[in-house]
This record gives structure tokens, sequence and C-alpha cells, in this order.
């Protein structure tokens, strides 16, 4: 029934989301207004509980509702279109070719998606506005919406803003109220929380804190913020060629002799461990550790020492390999797709890598360097997080 045109808007905001988030890939680089247009759909999902459910077809709010759902319809579509056409090159060109063709694709679909969201906006100042004139009859305040927000974010709310759910200078206020109370925030953080948060471009409202708040936490979580829009310039052939032959010398060097004998000293310690016993794992690392701590004060070694301190080189040299794997993969998108297309190092290595060489590490960590283990987790080596993630 038409009357029901809240719960329509409701399902649609909700499948918009669902696309963005999980069937299209870094949006993020390629079609930033997609994400905008994501944040509009949270902030108007938050905003209808406070809505009626069945409305007159001749009321305001179902003409508001009744032009959002439009627009979503429309931007549900051309999402769709847009991962339609994006597969269809991906299969079509392969990975390397597909990214430069895809930005010629982007730069139709992000037009389409800033008119999406900018159309939103509209329509979120326009429920706004009609939700502030029903606050002055039925005195709708911030406890009406207290329950989606957590103790310490409403105190602050109530705190330094009142019980207001909008108004003039409110997002001034609230930055500079939080870094009094939180520490100084770096402007990249601070527009980032803008954009999050101030999602009509003009002020902080209740909806946008509540969202920030409830999906980064209060205080906010920086390591959670996303990044601001990266250039999407394509990169020079030359560029490419350069990076194509780092990827060349990563591979080579993984290919060796000399890799593979370190390889082989590493599987040759664990040997009689089961592949899964991670006890059984880290407590041979931690006999190898005891060998190599020995081995610095004696002059004539035994056989274990002297195994001790070869696996100790090639602990290094592995180690070193991923380390200069993890910064060609951030070096940005062509090396990762390069490094994709050829599935390497693969996924079998890399966790081979991380059940071996980790327990060495941790137990070089704690044995031979002395060091207390409670600080391990912050103090590992970043490359075990990043290939963790990766897999």
């Amino acid at each position: 029934m038409s009357n029901f045109i809240t719960n329509d808007v409701t399902t649609l905001v909700r499948e918009v989301v669902k696309l963005i988030e999980n069937q299209a890939d870094d949006w993020i680089n390629v079609v930033p207004e997609a994400l905008a247009l994501m944040s509009q759909c949270s902030v108007i999902e938050t905003i209808l509980p406070s809505c009626e459910t069945e409305l007159s077809e001749n009321s305001l709010q179902y003409k508001c509702m009744s032009k959002m759902k439009t627009i979503l319809e429309s931007a549900k579509k051309e999402i769709d279109e847009f991962i339609t056409q994006d597969t269809k090159q991906r299969n079509l060109w392969g990975k390397m070719l597909w990214k430069s063709k895809r930005v010629a694709l982007a730069t139709v679909y992000r037009e389409r998606f800033r008119k999406k969201a900018e159309a939103l906006a509209g329509s979120i100042q326009n429920i706004t506005a009609y939700l502030k004139l029903g606050d002055a009859f039925r005195k709708v305040t911030i406890d009406h919406v207290k329950h989606l927000m957590s103790l310490p974010s409403y105190e602050f709310w109530m705190t330094y803003i009142g019980q207001d759910l909008s108004g003039d200078n409110i997002w001034s206020t609230f930055i500079q109220q939080y870094q009094i109370m939180f520490g100084h925030l770096s402007e990249d953080t601070i527009e980032s929380i803008r954009r999050i948060a101030c999602v009509t471009k003009t002020d902080l409202t209740i909806y946008g804190f509540i969202r920030l708040t409830n999906e980064f936490d209060f205080p906010i979580d920086e390591d959670l913020l996303p990044p601001l829009p990266q250039s999407s310039v394509v990169m020079s052939e030359e560029g490419r060629i350069q990076i194509a032959e780092m990827v060349i010398s990563l591979m080579s060097d993984f290919s060796s002799k000399e890799m593979q004998q370190h390889l082989i000293h590493v599987y040759t310690w664990y040997r009689d461990v089961q592949r899964h016993d991670i006890r059984g794992l880290q407590k041979r690392a931690d006999e190898w550790a005891e060998y190599l701590k020995q081995s610095r004060d004696i002059d004539e070694k035994a056989p274990e020492h002297i195994e001790a301190d070869h696996l100790d080189f090639s602990r290094r040299t592995i180690s070193l390999f991923y380390q200069r794997y993890m910064v060609m993969w951030r070096i940005g998108r062509v090396s990762r797709e390069m490094l994709s297309d050829v599935d390497f190092p693969g996924r079998m290595r890399i966790q081979d890598f991380l059940r071996y060489i980790l327990p060495l590490d941790n137990a070089h960590y704690r044995i031979v360097m002395g060091q207390d283990s409670t600080h391990w987790d912050h103090r590992k080596p970043k490359v075990y997080s990043f290939l963790k993630e990766l897999l």
C-alpha cells in the first residue's frame, strides 16, 4: 500500500548499502562518490525510525519519502549496471588492462552517483526540517534516540550540544570539544570524520553523530576510519614497466637456490612436528632460541648450535623477503594486480611463513632478546598482521 512508503524506503536503503559494501570492490579509489551515496543511505536509515510508518499521500513527509524512493530505485539500478559492466570488462581485458579501461567507465558512474548523493542530501535536509517542525509540537529531544547511543556519546552530546537534534555550528563545537577531551587530531582525520558525520555537507546532526559513534565507537577509533579518496590517475607505461621489473626481481630471488636452501633449513628443523600442532611448533622454536642463545657464548660449537646459527640466518632472509613483498604490495593497485596475476607468492607459502617463521620470531623476542612476552602482540613485525589480513 502507498501509505507504507516508509517501509519501502527502508528496504531500498538497506539494499543499496549492501550492494556497495558486499558486491563492489575498491570503491574508495575508483568511485568514491558511491561511498558518499552509502553515507547518505546510512543517515536516512538512522532517521527513518523517527518517521511515521503510515502516511497520507497529501503530507509533505510522504512526498519527501516518495522522492527518496525514486532516487534509491534509480541508484540501485545504476550500481547493478556498474558492477555488471565492471565484471564484463575484467573478464574481457584481464586484470592489468582492465584497470586502465575501468577509469573511463568509472568516470561516467562517478557523476551519476554524485548527483544521486546530492539529491539524497536534499531529501535528508527536507525530512530533518519536517522532524524539527514536529519536534516543536511533540517535544522530541535527544532522549527519543538515546537508545541508539552509547552512554559516553550520549553524555558528550548532552554536555556540549544539549537536547537539540540539530542546529547551527554543531560540527565546530563537536570537533573543538572532542579534541580538548581526547587530544589533537590531524587534518586528514578531521576530514575523514567530517565526511562520515556531516554527509549533507552542511553541519552535524544527531543522526550523523549516531552513525559516526555506532560505526567507529566513542571515543572514535581512528584506526577504523576509512582513508580519504586517493588519486585515480592511470599510471604511465614507464611506471608499470618499473614495477613489473621489481616484481620479476622479487620472484627471481624467491626461486633462487639460496632461498630454497633457507626454506629447507626451516622445514628440516620442524620435521618431527605436525603442521597444525601450534604448541609443538612453538616448543620447537623455543628449543632453537635456547641453542642460539647458548651459541653466542661458546667457542667450540656443537652441531645443534651450528644448525641454530644457520636457521637464524634463514629466518632473517625469509622474513626480509616477505617484508619486501609487503612494501611491494602497498605501492599501489598496479603492483597488487601484478602479484595477483602470477599468484605470487601464493596462499600456501604465506601460510607456511606464518606457521614456521612466526614462532621463531616469537622465541627470538622472548628468549634471545629477553623481552617481556606480554608486549609481543604490539611489537611483533607488522608483516604478520599484514599477511593474516591478506589471507
